[in-house]
């Protein structure tokens, strides 16, 4: 016998896309692949299923735009079918970073913003709470997430100081946000601490640092002298590495490339899907590439690190030792007068962003969590990581 209209068995939907989008949904919004894997999760036949399908997952991840419609059908065949897993109220509960289902309608005829939703671009925001009102509430939070220009110090002419520091003098920061925080999720200006922290920069020591002065004019002249003064010629070619996610990497990658044209500089962008991104960082196989740090904790130890030479930490993909930055590093670490750690930490930042430019910053991501109103127990953090188990959340009584 047919199926009520309105109503999707399990049965209609390969099981394979509804774990791969189960799983892209809990680790966008911050569980950890074992996590997912486990029993806090799901149960154990489920995790076995999952474990299977994880690589088409990771690879699916570039492929979310397409699947957009079979997305929404996913998510009501996973309602059936994992609800022998324990997990009930998927709809309501889950908060995975999924923009790009908002504006399709299920069969039933319902936005699929019914769903509890994601940290979404101020936009996406708006929009959610002008389709839903009341039933929904959100929360915003400043973001300890960052996406960088590396520079690979083993490829010219990126070996030189003067050719980096040009790279980050022509980003007008102050200009970009207004404009990339209406389409994306990042939006704040700041150093190597998010902005209104406690070791964070204020906004006048910010502005002595290049690239983060407020006359860009006289930023991208210095620009285009250091570069002659490099032998860089005026149309130098060269090719941006980026990770093939839509949100926030390729809007980042656009706007770099579009404020080095205007020093002279003609950057191409080579997207590559996470593994093989990953695996060129990791690798050196890149002129300049987008890269990115993302935080726990707001902490100067856990969140500098990644800067330190690439004798001293994975993290670093720039491939240059300053031993200089090193010691800056374990000296702030070591302070026991918060005014002295932050005096350290701007001389850090200072070696790390303008006097040696090894990567170029852009702006820090902002969360806004729109999320089905009747949710409890839920309290946005300044990490993705943080505060990720479902077990603390209920839903109140309609």
């Amino acid at each position: 016998m047919a199926a009520p209209a309105g109503t999707l068995r399990s049965a209609q939907v390969p099981l394979k896309h509804i774990e791969r989008f189960l799983f892209t949904a809990l680790n966008q919004f911050g569980f950890g692949e074992s996590q997912i894997y486990r029993s806090r999760v799901f149960a154990p036949s489920c995790s076995i299923r999952l474990r299977r399908q994880r690589r088409q997952v990771l690879l699916g991840q570039a492929q979310r735009r397409t699947e957009s419609l079979l997305g929404l059908r996913c998510m009501m065949a996973a309602e059936l079918h994992f609800a022998q897993c324990g997990i009930k109220n998927l709809r309501e509960i889950i908060i995975g970073q999924l923009p790009d289902f908002i504006l399709h309608t299920s069969q039933t005829g319902q936005s699929s913003v019914e769903r509890a939703l994601t940290c979404l671009q101020l936009s996406g925001h708006d929009f959610v709470l002008k389709a839903m009102g009341a039933k929904v509430a959100a929360q915003e939070s400043a973001w300890d997430c960052m996406l960088f220009a590396t520079p690979n110090h083993e490829r010219k002419p990126f070996d030189d100081a003067r050719v980096r520091r040009a790279l980050t003098l022509a980003a007008d920061r102050w200009e970009g946000s207004k404009y990339l925080s209406k389409i994306t999720i990042l939006r704040d200006v700041g150093g190597v601490q998010v902005p209104g922290t406690t070791y964070a920069a204020s906004e006048g020591e910010l502005t002595r640092l290049a690239g983060f002065g407020k006359d860009i004019e006289a930023a991208r002249k210095e620009a285009r002298r250091l570069l002659r003064e490099a032998g860089v010629p005026d149309g130098f070619s060269f090719v941006l590495t980026n990770r093939g996610l839509p949100e926030p990497y390729e809007p980042a990658a656009i706007w770099l490339i579009d404020q080095w044209r205007k020093i002279g500089l003609n950057a191409t962008q080579r997207v590559l899907e996470s593994a093989a991104w990953f695996g060129a960082l990791r690798n050196g196989d890149f002129e300049i590439s987008m890269d990115g740090q993302c935080g726990y904790i707001v902490e100067p130890d856990l969140d500098l690190y990644k800067f330190l030479s690439t004798d001293r930490t994975d993290a670093s993909y720039g491939r240059y030792v300053d031993r200089a930055l090193d010691s800056l590093y374990d000296r702030q670490a070591r302070a026991r007068d918060p005014e002295e750690r932050k005096k350290l930490i701007r001389e850090f930042e200072k070696r790390l962003f303008d006097e040696q430019a090894h990567t170029i910053p852009t702006l820090f991501w902002y969360r806004v969590v729109p999320h089905n109103a009747r949710v409890r127990g839920w309290t946005i953090t300044p990490s993705h990581f943080l505060n990720t188990q479902l077990d603390t959340v209920w839903l109140a009584p309609e």
